[in-house]
């Protein structure tokens, strides 16, 4: 059988992750010599131990071992890092925290470990594997974790122990949310709010993996969250009204308060509304979390969240109405909104169709021609999918609304120099049509 060449330099390797990713021992508060943590005075793996347990897990890998990859492996043995001993038993991480493998259809990996369940991201393209070193028995292998607890070498404290290590080695993707509560807080949003909670376990699993946990911010001990797939769910516009702080941001779910258990009861989600009638959020804190919300989630540029929806639906409804609905309710994510400046409180606006999202669709329905908008004695060129329009916002009079350049030149809002300001910003983005 082929053997691992570059076995001296495994040990090299390892200790090198260790000291990089901080996902070492002495940052998970063990011991970076021995595993006294867990009761086993087991001296971690040498290096002769690290060269079997590579030999191994390559075997294990690779069923042909004529196999171009393997052999390559054997040249360049992949990340590998000792997290911890159990039993006598090394726990290791096959793979680096930053091999990725994206999968937009999944965003983490959950295994149970009797009542223990231990999360991390679908994109590590790795495993957390046990080492059962050889003894009088026989060779020496390796156990899947859930494998490993039902075979009794591992215990309930080992799950809970192992699960704050690999909380340690993507700190990252939690998002400053431990395992459990992000486990409760999932549970309750497939339960409460998606309505699944007579499902079968495999249905809510598949619904668990998949939505995405952004952090928002702790007030008053509950966290302010947002569970949601852009990448699988169309976002559509969402508007939380707060007392009078009003926020908006693009989203298939709302925002939502996580109120953790106490000892009158378990915890729950409560929507930002309802949590500000129950007490639970001032409009002080709802201030911050629109900041936030815009920082995180610009959806317009430097135009605020709730401006840009409404400048979207009046684009959508103006220019885009004919639009069959499955095209619609994907603008709001393809189409982006470029600001060329505020005149007189009026933005003037282009809008970018993404092609990148639906490009059979647009590319038909919406193909990109030249255009050129005579301002009073000051012609404008550029290249677009639409015309660049301003905006007007609400005022006593009436709603917001969206008109053509020339007409908003007819009606005042825009003056002669207004738009010699436009034409030297177009002219940098359209050179070849000046």
């Amino acid at each position: 059988m082929a053997k691992l060449r570059n076995a001296g330099l495994i040990l090299i390797a390892v200790l090198f992750l260790a000291l990089s990713w901080g996902c070492s021992m002495g940052d998970l508060g063990g011991n970076a010599n021995t595993a006294f943590e867990n009761g086993d005075d087991i001296t971690e793996p040498d290096a002769e131990q690290m060269v079997e347990i590579m030999q191994a897990y390559l075997d294990m890998s690779f069923e042909d071992k004529n196999n171009t990859l393997y052999l390559y492996r054997l040249e360049n043995p992949p990340s590998m890092e000792y997290l911890g001993a159990y039993g006598g038993n090394f726990l290791m991480m096959m793979g680096s925290v930053y091999t990725i493998h994206v999968n937009f259809l999944t965003v983490r990996k959950i295994i149970a470990l009797g009542d223990v369940k231990i999360i991390y991201p679908s994109y590590f393209y790795g495993s957390f594997l046990l080492w059962k070193p050889a003894d009088h028995n026989g060779e020496g292998r390796f156990y899947r974790l859930e494998e490993a607890y039902d075979q009794g070498l591992l215990t309930q404290d080992n799950a809970r122990d192992i699960r704050e290590k690999i909380e340690a080695c993507f700190s990252f993707f939690f998002d400053g949310i431990d395992t459990e509560t992000t486990i409760q807080m999932l549970d309750a949003y497939v339960d409460e709010y998606l309505y699944l909670k007579d499902s079968p376990e495999e249905t809510r699993h598949r619904i668990i993996s998949g939505v995405y946990i952004t952090n928002y911010g702790i007030y008053n001990g509950n966290i302010a969250v947002l569970l949601d797939n852009p990448g699988v769910f169309p976002p559509e516009p969402v508007r939380d009204l707060i007392g009078d702080v009003s926020i908006m941001y693009m989203s298939y779910s709302s925002l939502l308060l996580w109120k953790p258990a106490d000892r009158n009861g378990e915890g729950r989600l409560y929507r930002l509304e309802e949590a500000y009638d129950q007490g639970l959020l001032t409009q002080e804190d709802a201030r911050e979390i629109r900041e936030k919300i815009e920082a995180h989630r610009p959806l317009f540029g430097d135009i605020d969240n709730e401006t840009g929806v409404q400048i979207m639906q009046a684009y959508m409804d103006g220019y885009l109405k004919d639009a069959p609905e499955e095209i619609r309710r994907w603008l709001y994510y393809d189409v982006k909104i470029s600001n060329y400046g505020v005149y007189n409180g009026n933005i003037v606006v282009a809008f970018n169709h993404d092609y990148n999202n639906n490009i059979k669709h647009h590319s038909i329905a919406y193909p990109l021609r030249t255009v050129i908008d005579l301002i009073g004695d000051v012609s404008i060129t550029y290249r677009s999918v639409s015309p660049i329009l301003l905006w007007k916002p609400a005022d006593h009079s009436g709603e917001g609304r969206l008109c053509g350049l020339e007409e908003a030149y007819d009606l005042g809002l825009l003056i002669p120099d207004d738009a010699w300001q436009i034409r030297e910003k177009l002219r940098l983005w359209f050179p070849d049509l000046y």
